[in-house]
């Protein structure tokens, strides 16, 4: 989903809330600025990234989506890039 509410070409089938960690062999966490500051300040986002981190499962960031990975404290161990801002 898109900082502004609106869905693009990817097709939402579970929100984070019913979505089982466990069930997913890693995670790509894509956002705008909006949607990444989004799911920064979601704890579910924040619990469903550290799960699957608990796991180690492979977690990754494109563009602005490294936010939500930092903000859940999981780039200690990552080679990391950053947006700028």
């Amino acid at each position: 989903v898109r900082g502004d509410g609106r869905e693009d070409a990817i097709e939402v089938s579970q929100s984070l809330g019913v979505a089982d960690p466990d069930s997913f062999d890693g995670v790509l966490v894509i956002a705008d600025q909006d949607g990444a500051r989004h799911l920064a300040g979601s704890e579910q986002a924040l619990s469903f990234l550290a799960r699957m981190d608990t796991y180690g499962k492979p977690i990754g960031a494109i563009s602005e989506g490294v936010l939500p990975v930092l903000t859940a404290g999981l780039a200690r161990a990552r080679a990391v890039s950053a947006p700028d801002h």
